[in-house]
């Protein structure tokens, strides 16, 4: 039986819009439409958060608050951490967003510990200041990339899970890409082979098809 590894984006991926988009809208530090399709993955990530996240204020209570107003995690999501936790598949997350909206959603639906890759976000009376020490001197999209060839080289069945540009890299390297929104056209376009999907159903399916034939 196949030993599965699973790597997956959270904006627009595991929730239903991209969060981080919705909270720049809402401070008005984005203009309302803008795709995530929109970032340059090769701009100094820096310069693009400084951007739009640097001129947000609020208070963690009002931030929180409209994160989860906004947050809606995709049916399956829950029962797939869970799933892996218990058959011991290597599960985490690799995100251009940040943990200070990450952490609260995933809080909120009181799952288990996952590694979390993603940028760090401090709010602070003159806006949100960002670092990078997950990932620092590198691009995310090549980070990305980096993860899913780490479980592949331990010789795990690569699963990767995406929807923007940024996360195109790891495509390539996946061995089972599900792909949703920019991403799925951008395999199109380039004849990346991909599971569409809309929420995780179809993968826990497939997983579970998967280690039917276990012991109990």
């Amino acid at each position: 039986m196949k030993k599965f590894a699973i790597i997956t984006d959270f904006d627009g991926t595991i929730t239903t819009r991209d969060i981080g988009n919705a909270l720049c809208t809402h401070f008005g530090t984005m203009k309302a439409g803008k795709e995530i399709k929109d970032y340059d993955t090769k701009e100094d990530p820096t310069l693009w958060f400084d951007r739009f996240f640097g001129p947000i204020k609020a208070s963690r209570e009002e931030f929180e608050s409209i994160i989860l107003s906004y947050a809606i995690v995709k049916k399956g999501f829950e029962e797939l951490v869970n799933f892996a936790r218990e058959h011991k598949i290597p599960f985490e997350i690799v995100s251009g967003g940040l943990d200070i909206y990450i952490k609260p959603i995933l809080k909120k639906h009181n799952l288990p510990p996952v590694p979390l890759y993603c940028v760090r976000g401090t709010l602070t009376p003159k806006g949100i200041k960002t670092a990078f020490p997950d990932y620092p001197e590198i691009a995310l999209d090549d980070f990305k990339a980096q993860r899913v060839k780490y479980y592949k080289d331990k010789g795990y069945t690569t699963i990767f899970l995406g929807d923007g540009l940024v996360d195109l890299e790891a495509a390539k390297q996946a061995d089972i890409l599900f792909a949703t929104a920019y991403l799925a056209e951008l395999c199109d376009r380039n004849k990346i082979p991909y599971k569409e999907f809309k929420d995780f159903t179809k993968l826990l399916k497939m997983l579970k098809e998967s280690y039917v034939s276990l012991p109990a």
